[in-house]
């Protein structure tokens, strides 16, 4: 089975060092690879430092997948505190290898206020192109399938917002971002707002920044896929 980089952004909480040590002692996990702002890092098994300015902004993405040299990546794209299964990480690689998928996402359990809950995923299809899709805190990329997507539509667009975003739009026009419909992991749930109070953070005046990124990259993408109306009227 292959090896792969766990990637994740660093802060100095315990629940950091409770996910870190889940990798250290998986003999799958190769390196891991802490990002941070320029703050001292704790010396931990199997771990470098690679300091970014913001993460996911697309410059961060594009050095932190030049580095790599597993033939997997695994972004824990959130701060808080995962718990795998037993076997999760062996699971993920063996989907993975098996499908072919340029990324892979599994259902997971969210625990918040101590009580433990499903939460069920959708597959990712065509049309799946809202910028707050929910793949979860974990994303298995197949570095064969970032590299070939990279040099065929250009590095991720240097973007403060919406890196992540152009990335993963562009991978899923060669490459299946497939679904895996088990429940690998727990997510400690640390934003407790109402789900109102989430659904409607994008009409917030402060992150309208946010939303041009975010429009652009849609924009881009539809006229890639063919699917772009000019807005004539």
């Amino acid at each position: 089975m292959s090896a792969m980089t766990a990637v994740l952004p660093y802060h100095p909480h315990q629940h950091l060092h409770n996910t870190i040590r889940q990798f250290s002692d998986n003999i799958r996990v190769e390196k891991i690879l802490l990002l941070h702002n320029g703050v001292a890092l704790p010396s931990l098994p199997k771990t470098e430092g690679m300091r970014v300015i913001a993460f996911p902004a697309g410059q961060a993405l594009n050095s932190v997948f030049k580095k790599i040299e597993t033939d997997y990546a695994l972004i824990v794209a959130q701060a808080v505190e995962i718990q795998f299964g037993q076997r999760a990480l062996e699971r993920l690689l063996a989907v993975a290898e098996s499908t072919g998928a340029g990324m892979l996402y599994s259902d997971f359990y969210e625990i918040k206020h101590g009580m433990r809950a499903e939460h069920p995923l959708n597959d990712h299809q065509l049309g799946s192109i809202r910028d707050n899709f929910d793949f979860g805190a974990v994303l298995l990329f197949n570095m064969s399938a970032v590299r070939a997507t990279l040099k065929k539509y250009g590095a991720v667009a240097r973007l403060e917002y919406a890196g992540w975003y152009d990335l993963r739009l562009k991978l899923s026009l060669g490459f299946n971002l497939f679904h895996l419909q088990e429940f690998l992991y727990a997510k400690v749930e640390s934003d407790l707002r109402q789900s109102g109070e989430k659904q409607f953070d994008y009409v917030d005046p402060r992150n309208q920044a946010v939303q041009l990124e975010m429009e652009k990259v849609a924009t881009q993408h539809l006229r890639r896929l063919g699917a772009y109306l000019a807005p004539r009227f």
